[in-house]
Formats: structure tokens, C-alpha cells, sequence
């Protein structure tokens, strides 16, 4: 019982000095001013560097500037330089550049440009210039981009290359970002349910079509590819009742010469009959392919064919649309499946 409770108690340390550790750190890290690239500044070479606790190994944080090839800590290393590899428990802390990789559970931390790869479960921070991958399970934060994050919430600055994260927030990206929410200044192509690019689209539609008469949506995304958000409604549809359908999809914008535009997109739209919400299986799914043309910068007109398919198990779906289309698979199915061709009309804000 009692090497139990001795057990108990070196483990309770150890993880007090961790959490110490890494709290001493997030906090220099952020009150810290930005180091600069171009200053030259000498460094000891250290080829293995030890580390038990900051400030105690082969380096230390207030100690000269050391570079080193391989560093090896329990709990978080500190020093100047990387050129090759850091495995830490808890933690990195390089306040000049990287070259290499760093890889740890809670914190990593570039105070100039970094070349390589960070791994964490934490947090990935580069003052400067990142030229390759990020990954972590919360934050990665770089002051410039090239390459690629992965995390839950991602900031680039600049990006070149891609953002992939529940939120992905940048400032000029030139590459793709995927992710719930997109934040960018300029942006080519985010992917999510919601992309907010300031210099990109976001337009509110309404249009008409064999589906639904009635139908507005708002495209939100960059310059090359959006997300549509829909509502559609059609009274007296199928057996006397009103349709109303929500709608979720992806497409690309591509720009012509002069005012014409072409955007071709796919939306999912969730079919219900009546007032309530229809539980059982009534998809229709859209291809549509439009042509535009920009009366005025904030003012466009729109026409072009759709591609329908309806999988369904309300009824035979007959009764959708201004063409009855074919049922493309056997009428004893329970679920009923059925293509037509269509349009789409309408203008754009």
C-alpha cells in the first residue's frame, strides 16, 4: 500500500511539473516580442540535447543560444535552433528558426521562420514563415503559410496551400480551405457549410424552376468555388398539399469575357410535404448548370438546365416537376427513384 501511494504521489508531481511547465511557456510565448530573421546571432552547436525539466539539461531557456541536431525531454526543451528532429512530453520552445521536425503533446513554438513539420496534440505556433505541415488536435498558428494545417481551429496569415479544421481562418489563400467555418480576405477555394471570403462571393438568389417556383438562396464562398444555402417552396403540390424543401450544396463559378459567368452545382435538398418535417426518405438531388450575366456589379440575371433525381419513400414521386421523368429502378422497391431533366430562372443580388 504505501510503494502504491509513493507511486501515486511521484506520478502527482510529475504532472504538476508538466502542466507548471507548459503554463510558463504559452505565457512567454504569448508576451514575447516577435524575433527577427535577419538578426545574425551566434550559437552554441549542441548535437544531442537532454532535457528533465526546463532550464535543466544540455541548455537551457536563459542560457546562450544553443542550436542543435536531436533533442530528447521529459518535460520541455528550450534553446535556439533545430536543424533535425525534437521529441518532447510536453513541450518545444525554439526562439530562433527550425528546420526539421518537432513533435510533442502539448506545445510547440517557432519564434522566426520554421521549415519542416510540427505534431502535437495541443498547440502549434510559428512567429514567422511556415513552409510545410502543421498538425494538432486544437490550434496551429503560423504568420505565413506554405504547406498545410490540420487542427480544429487554423490560422495562416497568408496561405499557400490548404487549411483543413472545424474553422480555418486566413488572409490572402491561394489553395483550398475545408473545414465548418472559412475565414479568409481573399480566398480561391473554400469548402464548408459556412465560407466567408471578404473580397469573394456572397449573393442572394431567387429563382424559379420545375421543382419549385419559389426558391432563395445565398452563395457564400470564394472566387472560384461557393456553398449554397437554399429554401424552395411550391403550394398545392403533391395530394392538395403545400412542398417545402432545405437545401445544402457545392459548386464552382467560373468567369467569361465581358459580364457572363457560367456556375454549375450540386444541391441536396430535403423534400417535405405539408407543415411538419417529413421523416422518412424524400431526397432530391440537383445538378444545375446556369449562365449569368452582370447587369450591374450587384445585379445579375440567370437561366440554365438542371439534371433532378428524387429518392424517395413518400410515394413514386410522379408527381414532381413539369416532366414525370423515369423511374430508374423497379417499381416493387420500397424506395422509389426517379431522373428528369429541368431549368432554373431567376436573378441574382
Amino acid at each position: 500500500m504505501l510503494a502504491r501511494r509513493t507511486r501515486s504521489a511521484c506520478w502527482s508531481l510529475v504532472a504538476t511539473a508538466l502542466v507548471c511547465a507548459v503554463t510558463l511557456l504559452i505565457a512567454r510565448t504569448l508576451h514575447a516580442e516577435p524575433a527577427h530573421a535577419g538578426a545574425a546571432t551566434p550559437h552554441r552547436h549542441v548535437p544531442v540535447s537532454l532535457w528533465l525539466i526546463p532550464q535543466l539539461g544540455s541548455g537551457g531557456l536563459s542560457g546562450a543560444p544553443m542550436e542543435t541536431n536531436l533533442a530528447l525531454s521529459l518535460g520541455v526543451s528550450g534553446y535556439g535552433r533545430l536543424r533535425g528532429l525534437d521529441l518532447g512530453v510536453a513541450g518545444s520552445w525554439i526562439t530562433d528558426s527550425m528546420s526539421g521536425a518537432q513533435v510533442t503533446t502539448a506545445l510547440n513554438f517557432v519564434g522566426q521562420d520554421a521549415r519542416g513539420a510540427q505534431i502535437t496534440a495541443g498547440a502549434n505556433i510559428v512567429r514567422g514563415q511556415l513552409s510545410g505541415v502543421q498538425v494538432s488536435s486544437i490550434y496551429n498558428h503560423a504568420g505565413a503559410l506554405r504547406g498545410a494545417q490540420i487542427g480544429l481551429v487554423n490560422y495562416g496569415g497568408d496561405v499557400t496551400g490548404s487549411q483543413i479544421g472545424l474553422i480555418n481562418i486566413g488572409g490572402r489563400v491561394r489553395g483550398a480551405q475545408i473545414g465548418l467555418l472559412n475565414l479568409a480576405g481573399e480566398a480561391d477555394a473554400p469548402v464548408g457549410l459556412l465560407s466567408l471570403v471578404k473580397d469573394g462571393q456572397h449573393h442572394v438568389e431567387l429563382w424559379g424552376g420545375d421543382t419549385a417556383p419559389l426558391n432563395v438562396g445565398a452563395k457564400l464562398g470564394g472566387r472560384y468555388v461557393y456553398t449554397i444555402l437554399a429554401a424552395g417552396y411550391q403550394p398545392q403540390a403533391g395530394e392538395g398539399t403545400d412542398r417545402w424543401m432545405v437545401g445544402l450544396g457545392l459548386g464552382g463559378h467560373v468567369p467569361l469575357p465581358g459580364r457572363f459567368y457560367l456556375d454549375a452545382d450540386i444541391i441536396s435538398w430535403q423534400v417535405n410535404n405539408g407543415e411538419a418535417w417529413t421523416d422518412e426518405l424524400n431526397l432530391l438531388n440537383q445538378l444545375r448548370v446556369v449562365g449569368g450575366y452582370r447587369i450591374h456589379d450587384h445585379f445579375a440575371l440567370f437561366a440554365g438546365a438542371t439534371l433532378n433525381a428524387l429518392v424517395t419513400r413518400v410515394d413514386d414521386g410522379s408527381d414532381f416537376g413539369l416532366l414525370s421523368g423515369r423511374r430508374v429502378n423497379a417499381d416493387s422497391d420500397e424506395t422509389a427513384v426517379r431522373v428528369w431533366p429541368g431549368f432554373v430562372a431567376g436573378l441574382r443580388i
